[in-house]
């Protein structure tokens, strides 16, 4: 139990932070375009890039020591990926059956 309540503390705490530095970094790009003469197509460029990068780097800081890997994902996922190549091939005309369709 305690450590369910630590993962989810955690997680409250990460989303602040991820919420937080978003809508700073908004809030700074918006004084730029009004203040500091910046066009608006460049700070929606920084806020875009600002939103794929700050969750990952967040989540890399706020859990050091957690493993951001899934076995069990990865397992399903290769699973996936057997059935579909599994179900993209063909026999040819010489009889091989493993030629991918195109």
């Amino acid at each position: 139990m305690d450590l369910i309540k630590s993962t989810s503390a955690t997680f409250w705490i990460s989303q602040a932070l991820i919420i937080g530095s978003l809508s700073l970094i908004a809030y700074l790009c918006g004084l730029l375009v009004r203040h500091g003469n910046v066009l608006v197509n460049y700070t929606r460029k920084v806020n875009f890039f600002a939103l794929f990068l700050i969750p990952n780097l967040v989540s890399y800081l706020a859990l050091p020591g957690v493993s951001r890997h899934d076995h069990a994902e990865d397992r399903l996922l290769h699973s996936y990926a057997r059935s579909l190549r599994r179900a993209n091939t063909r026999a040819d005309t010489r009889g091989r059956h493993d030629v991918p369709v195109l």
